[in-house]
């Protein structure tokens, strides 16, 4: 809803090529052969999403570029009794857990967002967990240190053009 005024200018440029369709949260829609789902998400724009994205058979939580999910996602996906074969979530933050920032995660929160998923049946032992979205800002930047940390707890670290078989 806040891209689309901005973006405007390009629909116009693309001749006909590009389209814009609002997805608003808690509503699936269909892409091709998903279904996604916009999940509320915490970050700095009016409107900030995850995506929630299901084939039919697997589903995954694409929640990069956010804080903690508010208590309205953790409901929806409770009460809609979602199950994730994997995982991504953001950790702009590293290993950083005495961060201030509220609009990226540190590793010890994914893992808190991992514990809260088993706790409530929506992950289980077979759940991929993926760390992603890394920045300067966060600890143990360099890939070979974090992933000595992330291991331990059962997550693996994304990289560029790295696939996930799930």
């Amino acid at each position: 809803e806040d891209l689309i005024e901005q973006l405007e200018p390009l629909v116009e440029q693309a001749n006909g090529y590009l389209h814009f369709q609002q997805i608003l949260p808690f509503q699936p829609v269909s892409v091709g052969a998903y279904t996604v789902t916009a999940l509320k998400a915490f970050h700095r724009t009016n409107n900030p999403y995850i995506y929630m994205i299901c084939d039919g058979d697997k589903t995954m939580l694409y929640g990069n570029d956010t804080g903690m999910l508010p208590e309205e996602t953790w409901d929806y996906l409770r009460d809609n009794r979602v199950h994730f074969d994997m995982v991504s979530l953001d950790c702009t933050m590293g290993a950083n857990e005495h961060t201030t920032c509220k609009v990226n995660m540190h590793f010890g929160q994914n893992v808190e967002c991992r514990n809260r998923m088993m706790e409530m049946g929506i992950a289980d032992e077979s759940t991929k967990f993926v760390s992603t979205h890394f920045s300067h800002n966060g600890l143990n930047g360099c890939y070979d240190d974090f992933c000595e940390i992330a291991t331990k707890e059962g997550f693996e670290v994304s990289f560029d053009g790295m696939e996930v078989e799930f």
